[in-house]
Formats: structure tokens, C-alpha cells, sequence
């Protein structure tokens, strides 16, 4: 079986552990911050990690609109430190901030915030809130399901004009597959 949206989330943070020391956009305090909190978390220490997200999440608002996009980096990386801990509640809390962000800001059919609903089913599932978990994979298969060639939606529009068509990336393929498939995800308690 593949991946589940755990491991995703832990490869997606890795991800941007590694990128960060590289470069980040936030500069100054806010940068500093993000970075100890990702090196944190690498570290396996997510109690530190966790204050420093925090911080580092308080520090990008300052520079940033409560909406902007440039809390990406911030909110996932909180979120997984809540998962880390098993703090699921507050985890889907700052997971559903940055959906709004990303629906926002990327379109409703941004594999970007693809990602970030499969995240939501699984932590939904493993809270046992069977009800939120399926109103999202509803929600998923409407918009990444299955759909006819001549669908004018079948290619997705992105605000930066990086993001592969739905229909040809392994998210349409997932969505094709699990389409239909009442609580897909399954975690083991």
C-alpha cells in the first residue's frame, strides 16, 4: 500500500527542513526562529520545537497579512509537531487555517491544498470523528475525482503557473483510485 497522509506530512516537513537552511523568505527573527523550530523537530525534541513554531508562526504574522500565503512554511510546521505529540485537535486547527490560506490564495483545486485535506481525513479518522473525515473525502473526490476529458476543470489553474495539471499527477491518481471508497484511511490506534 502507499504512502499515508502521516508519512507525507513527516517527508513534506523533512522537505522543508532541508530547504530552509538553504533559504528562507522571512529574514531576520521570524527566519531564525523558523529555523530552530525545523531543527528541532529533526532533532525529535517537540517540545522546543513546538515553542519555536509558535514563535516563529507570531513573528511571520507581524510581517505578513493573517492570510498570506507565506504562513505555509510556519503552519505546516506546526501542525506536525502537533501530530508529533499526538495533540491531533490543534493539529487540525492550524491544518484547516492554512487550507483557508490555500484555497484563498492557490484555488480550491490546488494539489497544494489536495495535500492538506488528505492530512485532515487522516487526523479526522485517527480522532475517530468518522462524520468531518468523510465530508472532506467528499469534498476530495468532487474536486479531484474522476472527470471526463472534455472537463474544462480537468487541468487546474494555479496562481504561479508551476503546479502540473491535476489530472496528470499522482493526486488525480490517488483521488481516481480512492474515489468512492467510504473511510479510505485507516490508522491503527
Amino acid at each position: 500500500m502507499g504512502q499515508n497522509p502521516f508519512q507525507a506530512t513527516s517527508m513534506l516537513i523533512a522537505f522543508l527542513v532541508a530547504t530552509v537552511f538553504a533559504a528562507t523568505a522571512y529574514g531576520g527573527k521570524a527566519d531564525d526562529l523558523y529555523k530552530r523550530a525545523a531543527a528541532f523537530y529533526t532533532d525529535g525534541k517537540y517540545a522546543e520545537a513546538l515553542k519555536s513554531a509558535k514563535e516563529a508562526l507570531i513573528e511571520v504574522e507581524k510581517e505578513y497579512d493573517s492570510d498570506s500565503i507565506k504562513l505555509s512554511q510556519p503552519l505546516t510546521l506546526l501542525s506536525g509537531v502537533y501530530q508529533k505529540l499526538g495533540n491531533w485537535t490543534e493539529a487540525a486547527e492550524v491544518l484547516e487555517r492554512l487550507r483557508s490560506i490555500q484555497e484563498a490564495v492557490l484555488g480550491p483545486r490546488s494539489t497544494k491544498v489536495a495535500t492538506t485535506i488528505s492530512t485532515l481525513i487522516a487526523i479526522y479518522e485517527k480522532q475517530g470523528d468518522t462524520q468531518k473525515a468523510s465530508q472532506l473525502n467528499q469534498l476530495a473526490s468532487a474536486r479531484w475525482g474522476k472527470r471526463d476529458a472534455g472537463d474544462p476543470d480537468a487541468r487546474e489553474p494555479t496562481s504561479q503557473g508551476s503546479d502540473a495539471a491535476v489530472q496528470a499527477g499522482p493526486l488525480w491518481e490517488k483521488w481516481n483510485r480512492l474515489a468512492g471508497t467510504p473511510n479510505y484511511i485507516k490508522i491503527a490506534a
